[in-house]
């Protein structure tokens, strides 16, 4: 078995646990049959290049080791291709793995590598670029474009409640305009989440109905502003009571246009402001998961 795995010596638990590297990779290499090249990626956009360079060289599979930033590129790269891609966990939250049931142990993760069944995953596109878990724009984006991962080594996770709650005093939420494409359907809120799986930042479900199988997209649209509001909306969220509240709506959808004055994100990586289009991209990317 011909194997790339690109790790991201940046993520999470390298710096965290970095003795793990050698025992993943040692666990690979003693696998019978296996033909391993093993790259270490130095700069953001790099894991996407290289994977993208290298479909088409006989690789029966390409490894994203690292978190859901590892994932982001990886899917932009390998998208509406033959090429197989496999993922070791190696972030914060690790989002798709807690998706797709592969163990958040990376040593655990190794086995779902050779052993695993192949299946395919829809993707979100918005303007171009792919996305695995989800876009959002307004108050959340906000705070991506806040996080400075730097921070991550002396905060871990709490580098994110730092920027989030940076954003929660700081910014200034103005309408968006969704347009559902697909009904002509038009909402107005102020924090708007298109998802293509269900978890959100961890193991809470942000869109209850998300499947990434189904060929569709999951538009959440949070309709006031406001400290108390967006406190409210926070708390039900945490507490995955959400989707009981009137001043939400949720829709499964093909197309969506977002505009406002407004930053957006995809899968944690900040990209810029709104206009926006959002579109599935039905059985995108193919991915090893464990067997059932």
């Amino acid at each position: 078995m011909k194997i790339l795995v690109l790790f991201n010596p940046a993520s999470h638990k390298a710096l965290k646990w970095p003795d793990i590297v050698g025992l993943v990779r040692e666990k690979i290499e003693q696998h019978p049959d296996t033909d391993l090249m093993w790259v270490e990626t130095h700069r953001r956009g790099e894991i996407e290049e290289i994977a993208r360079s290298s479909v088409g060289e006989g690789f029966d599979i390409i490894v994203g080791m690292g978190g859901d930033g590892t994932v982001n590129e990886l899917v932009n790269a390998l998208c509406c291709t033959d090429q197989v891609m496999g993922i070791i966990p190696f972030g914060i939250t690790n989002v798709f793995a807690l998706e797709a049931g592969i163990p958040i142990n990376p040593i655990d993760a190794v086995d779902v590598i050779f052993e695993g069944r192949k299946q395919e995953f829809d993707l979100g596109d918005a303007n171009g670029r792919k996305f695995m878990l989800m876009l959002g724009a307004g108050l959340d984006a906000r705070a991506v474009h806040l996080y400075r991962p730097e921070l991550k080594v002396y905060l871990n996770q709490y580098a994110y409640i730092a920027s989030g709650v940076k954003a929660f005093f700081t910014y200034r939420q103005k309408p968006l305009e969704v347009e559902i494409v697909d009904t002509n359907e038009h909402l107005v809120g102020y924090q708007v989440i298109v998802a293509n799986c269900g978890y959100y930042g961890g193991r809470r479900k942000i869109a209850p109905d998300a499947v990434p199988t189904d060929g569709y997209l999951n538009l959440v649209v949070y309709k006031k502003r406001g400290i108390f509001p967006t406190f409210k909306y926070f708390i039900a969220t945490v507490i995955e009571q959400h989707h009981r509240l009137g001043d939400i709506e949720f829709r499964k959808v093909k197309l969506v246009r977002i505009q406002g004055d407004a930053p957006y994100h995809i899968d944690s990586e900040p990209l810029g402001h709104l206009p926006v289009d959002v579109r599935v991209v039905e059985r995108a990317v193919t991915v090893k998961v464990p067997r059932i």
